[in-house]
C-alpha cells in the first residue's frame, strides 16, 4: 500500500516553481492552447500482521492526485500534487519517515497518533522544459533516469527506486537537465542539482547510443562538497530474451567503507502472446554488510547479494494476475506479494493484493509479517 511518494523534501525552490509552471503554461499556450487536466481518485485498506504484536493493525489511504500538462511551441510544462488522508497505523509511520527527512511529502499529524489520522502532500512533478530543436532543457521537479534495471539500478546516479506496489518506481529529484540528439539513436545529458549551500549541489552527466544493436551507456556523477563521484555503464539488448545489465563505481570519502562497486543483471520472458511475461534480476554491492555486520542506518538494502522476480499473467480481458518476489540471499530473507487486478470499468480498477516477509531487508531482523489489502482506483 502506498504511503507516501518521493525521494527529497518539497523545497521553496520547487513550491515557488509549482505555481510559476501554471502561469509558464498558460504563457505556453497563447499559440495554441494544448491544455491537459488529469487525475486519480484511489481508496486503499490494508491489514497487517507482525510476530509478536497482540493484534492486527489496520491501515486507510484515501488519496487524491491532480496533474496539468501544457504544450506550446517550443515549451512544455507538467505538474503533478498529490494529497493522502492516512489513517490508522499508516499515520505514525508516514509521520516518522517525515521527520527523518524521508519522504518528499509535507506530512500534518492528526491529534491521537497512533492510531490518529496524518494529511501528506507531496509535490511529485513540476517542471518546465523549452526544446527548439537542437536541444532540450528541464528545469525542476523531475525523473533523471539513466538506468534500465528494474528494482536495482546502480547506472541510476540521481534517481531513486522504490517498491511500493507491485512495480518498481522511479522517484524524481529538483534539477536543471540539458539534453542534445547525437544522430537517429544517441545522445548527450547534463544533469545538475542545486542547493542552498553550493558545497551540496550535485553534477552529473550521460553519453548513450547504440552499438551493435545494443543500446549503451556511459554516466558519471560528482559531488564537489564531499569529494564523492560515480562512474557507471549500462548495457540492454533484446535477443530472444530482453537482456540489461548495470555496473557502477563510486568512491565516497569519509565513509566507513569509501569504495563501492554495484552490479545488476537481468533478463525478461514474454509467452502465450504478451500474456504471460518474467523477468529476474541479481543484484551485488561491495559496499553491503555480510551476515552478522551491522547494516548501514537508513539504506532499504543493506546487504551484498540479492535476487528480485516478476511475473504477470493476464487472466482475461479485463483481469490480470501478479506476483513478485525479493531475495536477500546471504541473509535468507525473502519476501513477497500477490496481486489481482480487476478493470472495473473505463478509467477504474481494483486491486486485491497479499503478502509475506521473512523478515525487514533494512535491519535483518528475522520476524514474519503478512497483510492483504484492497484499492480502488478511478482515473479522469
Amino acid at each position: 500500500m502506498r504511503v507516501v511518494a518521493g525521494t527529497r523534501p518539497a523545497s521553496a525552490p520547487a513550491l515557488a516553481l509549482a505555481a510559476a509552471l501554471v502561469l509558464g503554461s498558460a504563457a505556453a499556450a497563447q499559440d495554441g492552447p494544448a491544455w491537459t487536466l488529469s487525475g486519480q481518485a484511489s481508496q486503499a485498506a490494508q491489514l497487517s500482521w507482525a510476530e509478536g504484536a497482540d493484534a492486527l493493525s489496520s491501515s486507510m489511504d484515501t488519496g487524491l492526485a491532480l496533474g496539468l500538462d501544457a504544450r506550446g511551441g517550443a515549451v512544455r510544462a507538467s505538474f503533478r500534487l498529490r494529497a493522502d488522508l492516512l489513517v490508522g497505523d499508516a499515520a505514525p509511520a508516514a509521520i516518522q519517515l517525515a521527520s527523518l527527512g524521508a519522504t518528499g511529502a509535507l506530512v500534518a499529524p492528526g491529534p491521537g497518533t497512533p492510531p490518529g489520522y496524518a494529511l501528506a502532500a507531496d509535490l511529485e512533478r513540476a517542471w518546465l522544459r523549452w526544446n527548439p530543436g537542437a536541444f532540450s532543457l528541464t528545469a525542476g521537479r523531475q525523473v533523471v533516469n539513466w538506468g534500465r534495471a528494474l528494482l536495482w539500478s546502480p547506472a541510476d546516479l540521481f534517481a531513486e527506486t522504490s517498491l511500493a506496489g507491485m512495480s518498481p518506481a522511479r522517484a524524481g529529484i529538483d534539477a536543471a537537465r540539458l539534453a542534445v540528439p547525437l544522430g537517429i539513436m544517441g545522445s548527450a545529458e547534463a544533469v545538475a542539482v542545486p542547493a542552498r549551500d553550493p558545497a551540496e549541489a550535485s553534477y552529473g552527466a550521460r553519453l548513450s547510443g547504440t552499438v551493435a544493436g545494443a543500446d549503451m551507456g556511459l554516466a558519471a556523477r560528482w559531488d564537489p562538497g564531499t569529494g564523492a563521484f560515480s562512474v557507471a555503464a549500462d548495457l540492454k539488448a533484446d535477443l530472444v530474451l530482453g537482456l540489461w545489465a548495470e555496473l557502477a563505481y563510486s568512491r565516497r570519502p569519509g565513509e566507513p567503507s569509501p569504495d563501492g562497486l554495484a552490479l545488476t543483471a537481468g533478463a525478461d520472458w514474454s509467452f502465450l502472446g504478451g500474456k504471460l511475461a518474467l523477468a529476474a534480476e541479481y543484484h551485488f554491492d561491495s559496499s553491503g554488510a555480510a551476515p552478522g555486520e551491522t547494516p548501514a542506518p537508513g539504506s532499504a538494502w543493506p546487504g551484498r547479494h540479492y535476487a528480485f522476480t516478476m511475473a504477470s499473467l493476464r487472466t482475461g480481458d479485463f483481469t490480470s494476475l501478479s506476483l513478485n518476489a525479493v531475495l536477500d540471499i546471504e541473509s535468507a530473507l525473502a519476501g513477497g506479494m500477490v496481486a489481482l487486478a480487476v478493470d472495473v470499468a473505463q478509467g477504474s480498477s481494483l486491486e486485491l493484493a497479499a503478502r509475506i516477509a521473512g523478515g525487514s531487508f533494512a535491519t535483518r531482523q528475522e520476524a514474519l509479517a503478512a497483510g492483504a489489502g484492497a484499492t480502488l482506483t478511478l482515473s479522469f
